[in-house]
């Protein structure tokens, strides 16, 4: 099961939700209130992996390297002083929330420092409760939300519980030792505490680059020994890595290097239990949920349908492979320019704007403007509607009555002709020629399909450009807009479970903006000009 494999089985279940309240009969409240509560679970659905261990393991540093960009302040000292919630927003955010009755706010990135590190806000004297950072990561923008806790063991005890204190929200567990110093006894102390809690582990040796391989197999034969002995739970499997050299491997897209600093084989394991067991478990209780919705329903054709499509999601099993970087590794920063406006909806926007400054003035001053107007049958709807948006009351009824004057003529004189009367539009034309000149600009770059790299282009523009430049040409430049376009059906699933469930305060930004974006790629804005 990737991650796109756990979301569309999601997302179909809330399909076969509204489905069902769409086949409920008069008395619907019972099926609507339970599949309400289906949709909350669809919608609160988040997986919290938190990093404990001692200061200077390397715990911000190891997710920075899981994140493929350094946001979290790293350093020798303890440094965390509050847990840091990691968590999906676009574009990057930071909001800090406060201990009482204190409200929080929006705090730009680069202060993130003065409010989570021993540095900025030593013992936590600014009571902050939880640093919520929003970044732009895949595997962030799938659900799971990753927490840098403060260093246990530390001399600063406070760290110490408030990291104890987050445990019971905690899914899973990261906990990060070092070559430098691997299981002291801070952390034994702290692993027979995690034992308790039942969690699954994971055990990372951090900081293999300081040390030959030699030394390293015995470091982690020596930590392995001791693990059986201490551990409670399901012996947790030990990962040998270096954060830093995995992250520096990301930023420069060098695969090889990835693989040797063991980054890569810790995230198909992490993948491997988010989407396998936690998320196969999640799947079926929601399946089995969905089943007692729909059994309220009386029987009928449509109903045993939607009870065979959950049957299917219920049994359906996706292998992953392991073989492979696993999907959340990819494009960790999303995609480059996605959500800007269409650049030639843009251009064409400025030059009718420009053309129609001028024009609704001519139309109104000048008798002969307006009587052209009228010969060629005035403006097609949308820039007619354009033309109005500019011009006054009193200019508009000035340059539209010669028009008016000769549809009269013509109804009265020409009705045969009615059917066949076409307009000709000059905005429409001043537009065509506007996208002509900048796609003819695009075609001269040295590489045409790489439009997409550099410029974003709505739908109906996509399709001008694909048919004037060639398809083999534009193919990149497809592929990257059937991405993006992909993308945006997922925010829009995500929106929509996330109302249903009324948990609109959980939609991030691309989701609340998402049936925008939907319009303005699909459609473009061809016939769109503000004052």
């Amino acid at each position: 099961m990737t991650p796109k494999d756990y979301e569309a089985a999601k997302f179909e279940l809330a399909e076969i939700l509204r489905g069902a309240i769409a086949l409920a009969d008069d008395d619907r409240e019972p099926v609507l209130g339970r599949a309400q509560e289906v949709f909350a679970r669809l919608a609160e659905d988040r997986f919290n992996l938190l990093v404990v261990g001692r200061f200077s393991r390397g715990k911000s540093s190891l997710m920075n390297a899981v994140l493929g960009m350094d946001r979290l302040p790293t350093g020798v000292l303890p440094v965390t002083s509050v847990i840091t919630s990691v968590e999906y927003a676009n574009p990057e955010a930071l909001h800090v929330e406060f201990q009482g009755n204190r409200l929080g706010f929006e705090v730009p990135m680069q202060n993130l420092a003065e409010y989570t590190t021993e540095r900025g806000n030593p013992g936590n004297q600014r009571e902050v409760q939880v640093a919520r950072v929003g970044l732009t990561a895949e595997i962030l923008r799938r659900g799971f939300f990753f927490v840098d806790s403060p260093g246990l063991g530390s001399a600063i005890t406070r760290n110490t519980r408030t990291t104890e204190a987050f445990l019971p929200e905690a899914d899973a567990l990261v906990m990060v030792s070092g070559y430098d110093g691997p299981l002291s006894d801070d952390e034994v102390r702290v692993l027979q505490l995690l034992g308790r809690t039942g969690l699954r582990l994971f055990f990372v040796l951090n900081k293999q680059d300081t040390i030959s391989a030699d030394q390293r197999q015995d470091v982690c034969a020596y930590v392995a020994g001791r693990l059986r002995g201490i551990w409670a739970g399901q012996l947790p499997r030990l990962f040998s890595l270096s954060a830093l050299e995995g992250l520096r491997a990301k930023m420069q897209g060098d695969s090889r290097a990835l693989e040797a600093s063991g980054l890569a084989d810790f995230e198909r394991e992490l993948t491997r239990f988010l989407l396998e067991e936690r998320g196969s478990e999640f799947i079926r209780s929601a399946c089995e949920r969905v089943t007692r919705v729909l059994a309220v329903l009386k029987e009928s054709t449509k109903r045993n349908a939607l009870q065979k499509r959950v049957a299917w999601l219920h049994g359906a099993k996706h292998a992953f492979s392991g073989n492979a970087t696993p999907e959340l590794t990819a494009d960790t920063q999303g995609p480059r320019s996605t959500w800007n406006t269409c650049e030639l909806c843009t251009a064409a926007h400025r030059g009718l704007f420009e053309f129609l400054a001028q024009y609704q003035y001519e139309l109104a001053t000048f008798p002969e403007a307006s009587r052209s107007l009228a010969q060629t049958g005035g403006l097609c709807g949308p820039h007619l509607r354009l033309y109005a948006s500019l011009a006054a009351e009193r200019d508009i009824c000035v340059a539209l009555t010669p028009l008016l004057t000769r549809w009269v003529q013509r109804l009265r004189s020409e009705p045969a002709d009615l059917a066949t009367a076409r307009t000709s539009c000059r905005l429409c034309d001043l537009q065509e020629e506007v996208e002509t000149r900048m796609i003819d600009q695009w075609q001269t770059m040295e590489r045409p399909s790489a439009v997409l790299e550099n410029h974003a282009v709505c739908l109906p523009h996509l399709r001008q450009m694909v048919a004037r430049l060639g398809e083999q040409t534009m193919a990149a430049a497809i592929v990257d807009h059937a991405v993006a376009l992909e993308r945006l059906a997922e925010d829009m699933q995500r929106y929509v479970v996330k109302r249903d469930g009324t948990r609109s305060g959980l939609t991030t930004q691309d989701e609340n903006r998402a049936a925008q974006r939907a319009l303005a790629l699909l459609a473009g804005a061809r016939t769109f000009v503000t004052r």
